[in-house]
């Protein structure tokens, strides 16, 4: 079982660790908010995880905790579906004009986010 739960950190620490933030897609926390599944999924990466940061800024959550990104691109994932597909079809596979602050159940993801110093 320490195995598994070992491999597991490692897996959404490799995950996470690969996001690298810029802020140059959104001028505000505020309209990270408003930005829709259609215009995150079909964004480039760098633009994605700036969405994301100032998503994260937006709800006064830590925006480099592991656990903060994973359960948010984990969240959008299910939400708006795979952006690598979403840029070869030109628009979200689902919920396109949603915006994606619809994505995540914030309370969750604040509690979730102090992982791993809650371990």
């Amino acid at each position: 079982m320490g195995m598994q739960r070992g491999a597991i950190r490692m897996a959404m620490i490799m995950a996470a660790s690969s996001v690298v933030f810029t802020l140059t897609s959104c001028s505000s926390d505020a309209e990270a908010m408003n930005v829709t599944c259609n215009e995150w999924a079909t964004a480039d990466s760098g633009d994605q995880d700036a969405i994301q940061g100032a998503l994260l800024d937006a709800h006064d959550l830590e925006r480099y905790a592991v656990g903060n990104n994973v359960g948010l691109f984990a969240s959008l994932l299910e939400f708006c579906g795979d952006p690598n597909l979403a840029k070869e079809k030109g628009s979200a596979r689902k919920n396109g004009t949603q915006p994606i602050n619809n994505a995540v159940d914030w309370d969750a993801l604040e509690r979730s986010g102090k992982w791993p110093d809650a371990y």
